[in-house]
C-alpha cells in the first residue's frame, strides 16, 4: 500500500464524524438523511461534554454506563453505530483495515 493512501486511510479513520461530512464520504457510504441527522447529534453531544470541561473517561462497568452523563463508546464508534451493515462494508473498504494506534 502507497504510503499516500496509508495516510488518506488513516485521515479518514482518525475523524469519522468529518470524514461522512466530506461529499465522497457521503456518496461512497450513501447516506440518508436520517443518517446525517444522527451523526450531527452525536457530534453536539460530544461538543457540548468538551465544553462542559468533562474528561472523557471510560465506564468501569455496564451500570456505570448507564449512568454517566459522558458515553462508553466513543464519538467514531456511536456514529459508526449508525450505519448499516451494507454501509459498514462500503466505509471499510474507503478507509482500508483499521491502522494500529488510532484512539478511540
Amino acid at each position: 500500500m502507497a504510503m499516500d493512501e496509508t495516510l488518506y486511510q488513516l485521515d479518514l479513520q482518525a475523524d469519522v464524524a468529518a470524514s461522512l461530512r466530506e461529499a465522497e464520504g457521503i456518496a461512497k457510504v450513501k447516506l440518508t438523511d436520517n443518517q446525517l441527522d444522527k451523526i450531527k447529534t452525536i457530534e453536539q453531544q460530544e461538543m457540548a461534554l468538551w465544553r462542559a470541561g468533562h474528561q472523557r473517561k471510560l465506564p468501569q462497568t455496564s451500570d456505570e454506563a448507564d449512568s454517566e452523563l459522558i458515553p462508553a463508546l466513543s464519538k467514531n464508534e456511536r456514529i459508526l453505530e449508525v450505519l448499516t451493515a451494507g454501509q459498514r462494508i462500503a466505509w471499510q473498504q474507503l478507509t482500508g483495515p483499521p491502522l494500529a494506534g488510532i484512539q478511540r
